[in-house]
């Protein structure tokens, strides 16, 4: 049955012009060598830093020292510690932090409990993956998924961890899109395919039976997506779920970016860059690219999920204010102590912890779909 919305992957990709060479080919090889060693110390340097970030919170938990922060444990802070010491000292080369993103994080393998396969929509240049509980093909409950980044690196399958525990827990076939990235492919390139996407769905599912969600750059994505499916006159979702939502692109000025700086693990420099990359010409206040600046009204209810710690709590609670006098049924929660995305961290914490927000993320997110769309 699940054949009807996936089709055998065909490969696709999308030309890039690229810089006409030095001056010879010879002069072109030498200049390949040192851009890729140049980039392989700057990854090495980095790995140095962020190995030594990581293993120092150990060494100071064991002398008697307090986390950061006083629910997290060591497995928790040292992960952040070292997504801290990473967006801190990344040089500003997206080529460079892609090969960190892109390929040096682990796809890790699935739990057996889900299944995936990757996505070809029909006839459509799209591609992604599709997502699923083992053993249910067809759930009966659609999400249509735009992964975090900070729009310019990751993808669908640096993100299958973070999806499949939302596919387990919601209980839903989940159809994750690898959109264009800039700074190739800068706004709306990404917008244009999601929606491009959303409609494809559409076709195939009722819109009462789709669910949007997103997190970080994904999630501002899907509240992106929303406005413009509205403005089309398109169908609406019945409900979207956000993780950190990134909706004000141009606010590295909001009282939370210096009240949690040191604490969370994002970087104002390093968003700024991509969001400028993002942009292309337009102004980062754009609504169209930061959401929190749109007219909100008709967007059907939305789900936030956001950490007190976290540098855009600021920026998120004044969307949500916002949205709410506008007229849309907004759910959320500021998880105590928690930074940006913390559903990622399902890894460091059990229920048994002092702080198991990641793990309670997912329950309210299940709660809030029921609400909106009972499983069949």
């Amino acid at each position: 049955a699940l054949s009807f919305f996936m089709s055998k992957t065909e490969s696709h990709t999308h030309t890039v012009a690229r810089p006409t060479s030095p001056t010879s080919p010879f002069a072109s090889l030498l200049h390949g060598v040192g851009q890729f060693a140049s980039t392989a110390q700057s990854v090495a340097s980095l790995s140095l830093k962020v190995c030594g970030d990581s293993a120092m919170v150990s060494v100071k938990r064991a002398n008697g020292k307090k986390g950061t922060r006083p629910s997290w444990n060591v497995k928790f802070e040292a992960a952040v510690a070292a997504l801290r010491a990473a967006a801190s000292s990344l040089e500003l080369n997206i080529s460079t932090i892609r090969l960190i993103t892109d390929h040096a994080l682990p796809k890790l393998l699935l739990p057996n409990d889900v299944s995936h396969q990757p996505a070809q929509l029909g006839s459509t240049e799209y591609t992604g993956e599709w997502f699923w509980p083992t053993g249910s093909p067809v759930t009966g409950r659609f999400v249509l998924y735009t992964h975090g980044g900070a729009f310019c690196t990751c993808a669908s399958a640096t993100h299958r961890t973070l999806i499949s525990t939302l596919t387990r827990r919601l209980q839903a076939n989940v159809l994750s899109v690898d959109y264009r990235r800039p700074p190739e492919f800068p706004f709306p390139a990404a917008l244009e395919d999601i929606l491009s996407v959303y409609e494809w769905l559409l076709k195939r599912v009722p819109a009462d039976r789709i669910i949007l969600a997103g997190d970080s750059a994904g999630g501002g994505l899907a509240i992106s997506l929303l406005v413009a499916a509205r403005d089309k006159g398109l169908p609406l979702p019945c409900c979207a779920v956000c993780m950190s939502p990134w909706i004000e692109l141009d606010d590295v000025t909001r009282g939370s970016w210096e009240r949690n700086k040191g604490i969370d693990f994002l970087d104002a420099r390093l968003a700024l860059f991509f969001a400028t990359a993002y942009a292309g010409v337009r102004p980062l206040h754009d609504p169209v690219l930061s959401p929190i600046h749109a007219d909100l009204h008709g967007l059907p209810p939305i789900h936030i999920e956001v950490g007190e710690c976290e540098v855009l709590v600021d920026q998120i609670t004044a969307f949500a204010e916002k949205a709410q006098a506008q007229g849309v049924d907004i759910h959320m929660h500021t998880a105590k102590d928690m930074v940006h995305v913390y559903p990622l961290f399902t890894f460091a914490v059990t229920r048994l912890s002092l702080n198991c927000e990641p793990i309670l993320a997912f329950d309210r997110m299940r709660t809030f779909v029921n609400l909106h769309l009972p499983a069949v």
